[in-house]
């Protein structure tokens, strides 16, 4: 397929919101969303926003390049580059599988985790996964995802370090991330990461560790290095897979709820909390709002990002000091609405799962709040089979979504 020059048109449309690019895979939805924002708030000029457009497009697989400017709905069907199985193990038998040698990312209570022995996985804290059919608490059992035929490394980045996640990758593969929740690695990925040079060009996928609810602010999420059996409270383990070079991963997105029908809301910085913003073009408060409109505060604030809806959920309001508090960032000039339950989000899982040979051998996470709230906990999972989480991670920090990440070499399904 012919590149078009970076100084056609179709780029300026992307950039320009003229249209939103049909059909693309979750990546070039962020990354086209990222670069509008910095061209509204003037962080980056608008031809540099194109030749990073431009140079994004360059390195993408052929499948994408297609999605991207030609709304294409083509999705390729290669074969599978690698084997996952997801088991759920006593400890005895997660202690056996680790002496196999095979790379394994271990999702499990911490003093279960803390019990393994040295050898090719890295793990994280959770109280809760998902079996093929409803949700349960992992009652002394490990949730492991072996990775079968693959060459991987393991990484621990610090907190300064987080921002060069690229740099450890091959040359075609993935990369799979945990972050303690709460901790200030978290914070500040969240803040740098859709800055981070080339985060796009390859699947990033993962997830924030966390504790039993009824531990929260008792103990603290961790993260495992099971090179050293060493845990982690404050800093980044990461799994970097290689892929065979034209090999395909694809990351889906499946979100339960959609833009509201209430007002624009946008906060003048990029935080973890706000308080002062623009209420439909009128300066407002927001905790001050939520209190005046009898806001649902287990709604998230949802954004689209170029046909890709991201929430931001809320943690906390405090009325008196005026400012709210959030589990993930919400992005200076981004225009958010509160979000409604969508539906139709059981279909929506199914048909991500309709899209694949072996729905259970995908990698997955889903959200805690989710997990909290009766009328999604009900939802049909379609034999996914993975960890509940203190949030995503699909290339972003996300809260409250379901994400998949598969190896059949198609999807991008974005619901």
């Amino acid at each position: 397929m012919l590149t078009l020059p970076s100084s056609d048109a179709n780029w300026h449309e992307l950039l320009s919101a003229q249209r939103d690019p049909e059909h693309a895979d979750l990546a070039t939805r962020l990354i086209v969303g990222h670069l509008r924002q910095s061209v509204r708030l003037d962080t980056v000029s608008l031809n540099a926003a194109l030749e990073e457009l431009y140079h994004y497009h360059t390195i993408a697989d052929a499948a994408e390049r297609d999605r991207l400017l030609h709304r294409d709905p083509f999705f390729g069907r290669k074969h599978r580059p690698f084997e996952v199985q997801n088991l759920l193990l006593s400890v005895p038998e997660t202690l056996n599988l680790i002496n196999t040698g095979v790379f394994t990312v271990i999702a499990g209570p911490d003093e279960l985790l803390a019990t393994l022995p040295c050898g090719n996985w890295i793990g994280g804290t959770t109280a809760y996964i998902m079996p093929p059919k409803g949700h349960a608490e992992t009652q002394g059992r490990l949730m492991c995802s072996v990775l079968q035929g693959a060459d991987c490394r393991i990484a621990v980045l610090a907190q300064d370090d987080v921002s060069h996640i690229t740099d450890g990758r091959y040359e075609s593969g993935f990369t799979y991330l945990l972050l303690p929740g709460l901790s200030k690695v978290l914070r500040k990925y969240a803040l740098q990461a859709p800055g981070i040079p080339g985060l796009f060009d390859q699947p990033l996928f993962g997830w924030v560790t966390g504790v039993h609810m009824s531990e929260v602010g008792d103990r603290v999420p961790r993260v495992f290095d099971g090179r050293t059996s060493s845990p982690h409270e404050n800093a980044a383990v990461v799994l970097y897979v290689k892929l065979p070079l034209g090999s395909t991963v694809n990351i889906d997105l499946v979100n339960p709820y959609t833009q509201g029908r209430g007002p624009d809301i946008v906060f003048p910085e990029t935080g973890f909390s706000g308080g002062a913003c623009m209420i439909d073009g009128r300066p407002a408060n927001f905790a001050q709002y939520t209190a005046d409109e009898g806001i649902d505060t287990s709604m998230p604030l949802v954004a689209n990002y170029a046909g890709a809806l991201i929430n931001v959920s809320i943690r906390a309001v405090n009325t008196a000091r005026g400012y709210v508090q959030f589990f993930a960032p919400v992005v200076a000039g981004e225009r958010y609405r509160v979000a409604e339950p969508r539906p139709d989000y059981e279909r929506c899982i199914t048909a991500c799962a309709r899209s694949l040979d072996r729905p259970e051998l995908a990698l997955i996470c889903r959200c805690i709040l989710n997990h909290l709230n009766p009328a999604l906990a009900s939802a049909d999972t379609a034999g996914f089979v993975g960890p509940v989480t203190f949030g995503e991670i699909a290339y972003i920090l996300l809260n409250q979504t379901f994400v998949v990440l598969n190896g059949e070499g198609r999807g991008g399904h974005i619901n």
